[in-house]
């Protein structure tokens, strides 16, 4: 009993004195930006660079010291790092209400030293405003034109709120479009399709095997948020667990999320290398679900949540998306059936 009443206080302890660390960068950073300060107002640049630099080694999220260092490096006639610095703090400075003023003032001093980049933030601003009303006025005549748009205003301004929120809206990609990873006439951009299982032509790939699961994958390696989709259909199943499926973070092996249609069953998994496969379906379809019909399976990989659909219908999603799969190949999978798919597509997000 002694003993874990010891090492709770102990692990007490530790958590206090960590977080009375955190507390002692703040506070030293906060006095050396007051010293930098200082030196900046009694016209000692090069002091003040320092003293900036130093409050900023303490607590590299203390953004008014990255505005103090923008401000001693302007002033000690460095005026691109000077620039670089002050945009970096016009973003830090966001991030707490108390900074409001150092804001305010970050951004006038932009306007201020840089006029010319000023003039085409503003150019930049009233195109952005242009090309969303344009978007509003056409999204339902001419949808593809109100993203054409959409897009166009956010390479401009990345992370534009209303730009942003109207395509969301729209349910479209503010990356872009669909890649399509399948052209239709060959296996060209894609690995392990061995011409004994896979065949292309006519606008479909097709895979047949009577044997255990061959994974064809995509050379083109995707990251971070982006949907995956194909349309399949099966021709015919062979004896043993028939399965078609579509792999999403591929490790091109047996490292994957997949969806598909497993003994006639919907089927959502994430597989592992081991034995400690994750499933989140493995359902009877709709009593009017033909297999033998396309129907587009889809995955969506948003953060750390990965959902399912089926013709547009969430199937299932799960919530912990594994640091292993933020990224990876598109595959396409068979096992003791032929199955024919088409418009393979992966899209950034």
């Amino acid at each position: 009993m002694r003993r874990g009443r010891r090492a709770a206080w102990l692990a007490a302890a530790l958590v206090a004195c960590v977080a009375g660390l955190g507390l002692a960068d703040r506070a030293t950073a906060q006095f050396h930006a007051e010293r930098g300060d200082k030196a900046l107002k009694a016209g000692q640049a090069a002091e003040a660079e320092q003293h900036f630099t130093r409050a900023l080694e303490e607590d590299a999220t203390y953004a008014p010291a990255r505005f103090g260092l923008a401000r001693a490096l302007l002033a000690n006639g460095h005026r691109d790092q000077g620039l670089d610095e002050l945009r970096a703090a016009l973003d830090a400075l966001g991030g707490e209400k108390a900074w409001k003023s150092d804001l305010a003032a970050a951004r006038k001093l932009l306007d201020d030293t840089d006029r010319a980049g000023a003039e085409l933030r503003a150019q930049v601003d009233a195109h952005v405003e242009a090309l969303v009303a344009f978007a509003r006025k056409w999204r339902k005549k001419d949808e593809a034109q109100a993203v054409r748009a959409l897009r166009a205003a956010l390479a401009l301004r990345p992370g534009d709120e209303k730009a942003a929120a109207l395509i969301e809206e729209l349910g479209q990609s503010p990356k872009g479009p669909a890649v399509e990873l399948f052209d239709g006439r060959s296996t060209t951009g894609w690995v392990a399709m061995t011409d004994q299982v896979w065949t292309a032509s006519g606008g479909t790939l097709t895979g047949s095997t009577k044997t255990d699961p061959y994974i064809g994958r995509s050379e083109r390696y995707v990251e971070g948020d982006f949907d995956v989709s194909v349309e399949a259909r099966l021709l015919e199943s062979f004896e043993g667990p028939d399965y078609f499926a579509l792999a999403g973070a591929s490790d091109g092996k047996d490292a994957h999320y997949v969806i598909g249609l497993l003994r006639g069953k919907l089927f959502f998994e994430e597989q592992r290398s081991g034995d400690d496969d994750r499933t989140f379906v493995n359902t009877a379809p709709a009593h009017d679900f033909d297999a033998a019909q396309w129907h587009r399976y889809e995955m969506r990989f948003r953060g750390d949540h990965v959902t399912a659909y089926v013709d547009g219908v969430e199937l299932a999603a799960d919530a912990e998306r594994p640091a292993s799969k933020r990224a990876g190949f598109v595959g396409l999978i068979v096992q003791n059936c032929k199955a024919e798919f088409r418009h393979v597509r992966f899209t950034p997000w």
